[in-house]
């Protein structure tokens, strides 16, 4: 073999090995493009499970959180003791207060700024056992075992009051008080009436307050209207009935204010005229 077809030989062989390898390339090339994808996807899913997992971490962190609530929840139900914030403490303290200032639950709810009735008995359902074992309300409303502060103290619903006008009492005076509850005789044998004039009036300012504050906005003026004649139909019956009829009406005569909201409702009431008195 000459040089010249040796040369051509090998030139020959080499192009074909070029060839071979450049098609090796491209092929390597190719599995690893495909590689590389794969490796992609799979860091996507990786990512996608690390996103699922940190969620359910967080789910756990939150359903412990939430089980620790309710595990101290239940506990506190349990030993019937209330964890109490600033505002339940603070109602809490003042209910001895009320004691000795012979308030009802309503006089102190109102001093505290409650005013709506669902909302003073919930508080009331807070500290205290309303319904008995016969599921009704009993005349005197023991609290809930456990509270110290509220330990000797009843609520006391006589003659069956709403339970919001419940007096606030202590167990001892309470029970003192029922052994000589009889009352004495005037001349004509009707029971004597105790005349508690400040009290009385007390209570007619603090719905007059009420009702003009809802009277002053179109907004709630048909939630005075209604307030109104729940008192003229249920509160001032409840006043005549605990301190007669001409004790209530000396006292909502005495007071303009006090004829034009409240006089109307008790005349028919009783079917008696209010007195009126000369103002101040």
């Amino acid at each position: 073999m000459s040089r010249t077809e040796y040369f051509v030989f090998v030139m020959d062989h080499t192009h074909k090995d070029i060839k071979e390898m450049g098609r090796r390339i491209a092929e390597l090339e190719q599995m690893v493009a495909l590689l590389e994808k794969e490796l992609e996807q799979k860091n996507k899913i990786i990512v996608q499970k690390d996103k699922i997992i940190e969620r359910q971490n967080r789910t756990i962190e939150q359903l412990e959180k939430k089980l620790e609530d309710c595990a101290s929840k239940l506990f506190d139900c349990k030993n019937n003791k209330p964890k109490l914030s600033s505002k339940w403490s603070k109602i809490l303290l003042a209910i001895p207060k009320a004691v000795e200032e012979g308030l009802t639950w309503n006089d102190l709810m109102r001093d505290l700024g409650i005013l709506d009735p669902q909302e003073q008995v919930a508080v009331m359902q807070r500290f205290f056992i309303t319904i008995d074992e016969n599921g009704r309300i009993p005349e005197i409303i023991r609290p809930l075992p456990g509270i110290r502060e509220l330990e000797g103290i009843d609520l006391y619903r006589k003659d069956g009051v709403n339970v919001r006008f419940a007096k606030i009492v202590r167990e001892d005076t309470l029970k003192a008080a029922k052994s000589l509850d009889v009352p004495k005789p005037t001349e004509d044998g009707q029971p004597a009436v105790e005349v508690p004039r400040a009290k009385i009036e007390k209570q007619l300012k603090a719905w007059l307050k009420q009702y003009e504050q809802w009277a002053s906005s179109w907004k709630t003026k048909e939630k005075a209207e209604s307030f109104l004649k729940s008192v003229g139909n249920n509160g001032l019956k409840r006043l005549v009935r605990e301190y007669g009829f001409d004790v209530v009406a000396e006292v909502v005569g005495s007071n303009a204010d006090f004829r034009a909201l409240f006089g109307p409702f008790l005349l028919k009431l009783e079917g008696k005229k209010v007195e009126v008195t000369s103002d101040v």
